[in-house]
């Protein structure tokens, strides 16, 4: 057992420039340390260990940080071509993309 161990992990060293997803993912199996999130401190500096209220935490936090797109006035593809141009004209009412259409 030890020698086929062994051989195992020789022949991934030698097979590392054509196969490094085999190589990394025998090391990761092989890791004792495992990812994991520690507990968290909120803003009344209670400590949050508990998985729910940890997901709340990071809920809260990107909640704030991304924003909500006015997709109200999203302009269209020929519009941004004539002002990237700068030979923005006017196009006849009814086209898209025109300011009238």
């Amino acid at each position: 057992m030890r020698r086929a161990k062994r051989s195992f992990g020789k022949k991934l060293a030698k097979n590392i420039d054509t196969d490094r997803k085999s190589f990394y993912a025998y090391v990761r199996n092989r890791s004792r340390t495992r990812p994991s999130i520690g507990p968290l401190i909120n803003d009344q500096n209670e400590t949050i260990a508990q998985s729910y209220n940890v997901a709340e935490m990071f809920n809260q936090f990107f909640a704030s940080v991304f924003t909500v797109e006015d997709t109200d006035n999203i302009p269209t593809a020929v519009l941004l071509w004539y002002c990237l141009v700068g030979a923005y004209v006017r196009l006849p009412l009814g086209v898209v993309g025109s300011p009238g259409g």
